[in-house]
């Protein structure tokens, strides 16, 4: 998971070393650094989303045909897409 320990390591820095930093605005560095953080976060959110969560629950694994393409023929699917096919079998 994403952690803000070196966005909070970089501002103790700067406080640190601030008096030779006279113009430094430290507020503006921490909103940035925010800023960083939340974008790694949807990064990190958008990979996992994509991993592999389960074997395909239409080809058990052996990866879909073309035609039936459940799991774009890998053979396993997201979490999300794993839900979606099970509602699609069950109906």
């Amino acid at each position: 998971m994403v952690t803000i320990a070196a966005g909070q390591t970089i501002v103790r820095h700067l406080t640190a070393v601030g008096h030779h930093l006279p113009y430094l605005e430290l507020s503006r560095v921490e909103k940035h650094l925010e800023a960083a953080h939340d974008e790694l976060k949807a990064a990190f959110d958008a990979i996992a989303a994509g991993e592999p969560y389960a074997p395909c629950p239409a080809c058990k694994g052996q990866g879909c045909p073309a035609n039936k393409n459940h799991c774009r023929s890998s053979g396993h699917v997201t979490k999300q897409r794993y839900k979606e096919i099970k509602d699609f079998l069950e109906n």
